[in-house]
C-alpha cells in the first residue's frame, strides 16, 4: 500500500506527531489510510519522535504480531493511487519544449528508469521519443473516442 515515493515525506515530526493523540494501534490503523504507510513503520517513527518509549513500542509490537499483521496489515489490498500529477508535469515540460529528456534526466538524483516508475511515465520515456509518442498517441485516441 505505501508507495515508495511517498514514504520520506510521510514522516514530518510536526504533522506526523500531533496525529497520534494516544498511540495505540488502532489509533495506527486509523491513521494507516492517511499516511499512506505501515503501521509497523508508524510505530518505528513514533519511538524515533519519543511519542512512545522503547517498552511501549516493544508492547506495540508484540500486539501487532499478535494479530497477525506481520503478514498483512489491515488496508493493503486497497488500490496504490498512481501519480497523474507528475506524470503530467514531465509530459507538459517535454511538449512546451521547455527542457528535453535528457536534462530532466541528467537534473534528477535517480536512474531513468526510477524517475519513469515514481511518476508512471512510460518505461523508456525519459530514454527514447518513441515511447513519449506513443504515449501522447495513446491520451490523444483515449479522447477521441471518449468525446
Amino acid at each position: 500500500m505505501t508507495h515508495p515515493f511517498a514514504t520520506p515525506f510521510s514522516y514530518c515530526a510536526t504533522t506526523f506527531a500531533p496525529d497520534i493523540n494516544s498511540p495505540t494501534l488502532e489509533v495506527f490503523r486509523m491513521l494507516k489510510r492517511k499516511w499512506q504507510t505501515s503501521i509497523k513503520m508508524m510505530i518505528h517513527r513514533a519511538q524515533d519522535l519519543s511519542i512512545v518509549d522503547r517498552e511501549e513500542a516493544r508492547r506495540l509490537y508484540v500486539l501487532y504480531g499478535r494479530r497477525g499483521w506481520n503478514s498483512a496489515e489491515p488496508y493493503d489490498d486497497d488500490p496504490v493511487e498512481e501519480p497523474r500529477l507528475l506524470r503530467r508535469m514531465f509530459e507538459m515540460i517535454i511538449e512546451n519544449s521547455i527542457i528535453d529528456r535528457q536534462q530532466i534526466a541528467a537534473a534528477l538524483p535517480f536512474k531513468t528508469d526510477e524517475i519513469e516508475q515514481l511518476t508512471n511515465l512510460p518505461h523508456g520515456f525519459l530514454e527514447d521519443d518513441s515511447a513519449y509518442n506513443w504515449a501522447i498517441n495513446q491520451l490523444n485516441s483515449g479522447f477521441a473516442s471518449s468525446g
